[in-house]
């Protein structure tokens, strides 16, 4: 059992939920260093997708393990960038990982790709994420802090399949 989120008027809250062994689909943004370290620890290969170039990523987590691979999530010209926009793209390569390495995706970036491409081209390349994910025995985590309203949150949880 793990952390969800939840909202009351009050701000952000974790409220312990019990989702059919899908309980750290979300993460809060303090615990990314600890899911990524543990993945590593049980041998699992890792692709992280953030809003952060590979070199800030490595630096915050201070993990420089081969199996761990970065794609970032900006605008500018870089070798392992890959535009907001783009999520076609963005789902390639998650695909590709996924079926070739067997890797655990994290995507820490939600709000930046909702406020480039839009909520509901987001919430469908997150269904399709999830979906490629689960068939190929991986798991997706999303960060997420407290920048997406009640209704972007419910609609997120529900589109994962986390109630």
């Amino acid at each position: 059992m793990g952390p969800l989120l939840y909202r009351r008027h009050s701000g952000l809250r974790w409220k312990p939920l019990d989702n059919g062994g899908r309980s750290d689909v979300v993460v809060h943004p303090s615990q990314l260093r600890t899911l990524v370290v543990n993945k590593l620890s049980s041998n699992r290969p890792v692709l992280l997708i953030g809003r952060d170039p590979p070199q800030l990523i490595v630096r915050k987590l201070g993990v420089n393990d081969s199996r761990l691979r970065l794609l970032w999530l900006s605008t500018v010209e870089h070798l392992n960038a890959v535009s907001p926009r783009d999520l076609y793209k963005l789902e390639f390569y998650v695909t590709k990982d996924v079926s070739t390495r067997k890797s655990d995706v994290i995507l820490d970036g939600i709000e930046y790709l909702i406020l480039e491409s839009g909520l509901v081209p987001t919430l469908k390349f997150l269904a399709k994420v999830n979906d490629i994910t689960l068939l190929n025995g991986s798991r997706l985590h999303l960060v997420l802090g407290d920048a997406l309203n009640d209704r972007e949150v419910a609609l997120l949880r529900r589109t994962l399949g986390v109630f």
